[in-house]
C-alpha cells in the first residue's frame, strides 16, 4: 500500500513536470494487463496468464438443479390439473365427501409429522405439539380451508373440470382484495387491470354455462349451486391464504409445523362437523363407504398439494409457478375434451384466454418471459439471476483492483 501511494505521488509529480513515465505509464501498464487478459495481446514469454477468479460450476450440480426444477414443474402441473379432474370423477352417491376431507387432512398431518421429526427429532415433535396462543391462531385458516375443501365436492358435482379450474382462479381476486384490507398492501394499476381481466373471463365462462346448462346436468341439478359453491370457495381460499401469510410473517415456526397445526385443527373440526350432521355411523362402520381408486387418488393429490407449497418456496420461483398454473388449466381442458368428451363453447375459450392473460398480467410477466424462464430453469435456482449479477459485479471489481494494483507496483 505504501509503495502504491508513493507511486501515485511520484506519478503526479512527474506528470506535473511533463516527464514521461508517471501516471501515464501506470495507466499504460493497466491497459496492457487488461488487453492480455482479454486475449488482445499475447502475454510475455514465459509468463503465466492470471488465474480466472470465477469459480467453475460443476456440470453435475447443473444437471441436478435442472432435474429438480423440472420435477417441481411437473408435480405442480399434475397436482393443479388433478385437483379438478379427479374431483369431478368422484362418485356422487354412496360416498360421504366429509369423510374424504377428514381423510385428506389426516394424511397431510401424518406427512407433516414425518417432516417435523426429520427436521428436529423428538425435541422438534414435542415443540410442535405444544399448545399455545400461536397454535390457536392457526385454527382460523384451518376452518376456512376445511370449508373450502368441502365446497370443492359440491362445486364439481354441478360443473365440468375446465369450468371449475377457470372459475377457481377467482382466488387471485379475493386474495388481492384481502391483502389490501388485512395487510395494507398497495396494488399497482397493472394488477388492478389484471383483476378486471380475471373477473371478465369468469363472467364469460358463467354466461356460457348458463346458456348451455339451463336445463340440467347429468346429476339432475342446475349450474347455480356449483357456481355459488366455487365462489364461496374462492372467498375462503383468499381469506385463509392472506391470514396464513400474516401468521407466517415475523414467526420463527417452520412451515411444516404450521401445516401440521392446520391439518390437526381441520381434522378435529371435520370430525365435530360430521357428528353434528347426525351421520355418526360414518365414523364407525361406514367411513370408507364409496371409496374408489378415484377417491383415494383425489385424497392423496389434495393432501400433497398442501405440502407442495414448501417445495415451491424452496426450489421454484414466481415464473415457474405462473407457468405451471397456466399449463395446468390447459392440461385440464385438453384432458376433459379428449378423454371425457367435454364440449367447450367459444365463450368458455374466450373466458379462459382472459383468465390466463390475467394471471400473466398480475404476475408482471409476459408469456415469452415465463416460457424462457421455465426453459432455462435448470441453469440457476429461484431468484438466482439477482445473486449471479451481484457476484459478477464483485468479480469485476476484484479483477479491476488486481489489475490496478499490479500496474501501480510496476510503475513504482
Amino acid at each position: 500500500a505504501a509503495a502504491a501511494a508513493a507511486a501515485v505521488i511520484m506519478a503526479d509529480a512527474d506528470a506535473g513536470r511533463g516527464a514521461p513515465g508517471g501516471r501515464q505509464w501506470a495507466e499504460h501498464i493497466a491497459t496492457e494487463e487488461s488487453d492480455e487478459e482479454d486475449g488482445l495481446l499475447a502475454p510475455a514469454h514465459g509468463s503465466k496468464p492470471p488465474p480466472d477468479p470465477r469459480p467453475e460450476i460443476e456440470p453435475a450440480d447443473k444437471r441436478r438443479q435442472r432435474l429438480i426444477k423440472w420435477s417441481v414443474l411437473a408435480i405442480l402441473v399434475v397436482q393443479n390439473a388433478g385437483t379438478s379432474l379427479l374431483l369431478v370423477r368422484c362418485p356422487v352417491t354412496g360416498f360421504n365427501s366429509q369423510t374424504g376431507v377428514i381423510m385428506q387432512e389426516a394424511l397431510k398431518a401424518a406427512m407433516c409429522l414425518g417432516l417435523v421429526a426429520a427436521e428436529g427429532g423428538c425435541l422438534g415433535l414435542r415443540q410442535a405439539l405444544r399448545i399455545d396462543l400461536e397454535v390457536v391462531k392457526t385454527s382460523v385458516p384451518a376452518i376456512l380451508y376445511l370449508v373450502q375443501n368441502n365446497l370443492f365436492y359440491v362445486a364439481t358435482r354441478h360443473m365440468d373440470a375446465p369450468t371449475f379450474a377457470v372459475l377457481y382462479q377467482g382466488k387471485i381476486f379475493t386474495a388481492a382484495v384481502f391483502s389490501v384490507i388485512l395487510l395494507g398492501r398497495a396494488l399497482t394499476c397493472r394488477q388492478w387491470l389484471a383483476l378486471c381481466f380475471l373477473a371478465g373471463g369468469a363472467v364469460l365462462v358463467v354466461l356460457s354455462q348458463t346458456q348451455t346448462t339451463s336445463v340440467a346436468t347429468d346429476a339432475g341439478a342446475s349450474f347455480v349451486p356449483g357456481l355459488l359453491a366455487v365462489l364461496m370457495a374462492t372467498v375462503c381460499s383468499g381469506l385463509a391464504g392472506v391470514y396464513f401469510e400474516k401468521l407466517l410473517k415475523g414467526s420463527t415456526v417452520s412451515l411444516a409445523v404450521r401445516n401440521l397445526h392446520l391439518a390437526g385443527f381441520s381434522v378435529i373440526t371435520g370430525v365435530v362437523a360430521l357428528l353434528a350432521s347426525g351421520d355418526g355411523q360414518a365414523l364407525s362402520s361406514h367411513f370408507f363407504d364409496g371409496y374408489t381408486t378415484i377417491v383415494w387418488s383425489s385424497i392423496i393429490n389434495n393432501a400433497g398439494g398442501g405440502l407442495l407449497v414448501a417445495v415451491v418456496l424452496k426450489y421454484a420461483d414466481n415464473i415457474l409457478k405462473c407457468f405451471a398454473t397456466n399449463l395446468a388449466i390447459i392440461v385440464t381442458i385438453a384432458v376433459s375434451t379428449l378423454f371425457f368428451h367435454t364440449a367447450l363453447s367459444p365463450l368458455v375459450l374466450l373466458g379462459t384466454a382472459c383468465v390466463l392473460s390475467a394471471i400473466f398480467l398480475y404476475s408482471g410477466l409476459s408469456p415469452s418471459a415465463v416460457c424462457a424462464g421455465a426453459v432455462s430453469a435448470g441453469g440457476s435456482t429461484g431468484g438466482g439471476g439477482k445473486v449471479s449479477d451481484e457476484e459478477g459485479m464483485q468479480r469485476e471489481n476484484t479483477v479491476s483492483a488486481t489489475r490496478l494494483g499490479t500496474a501501480m507496483q510496476k510503475a513504482a
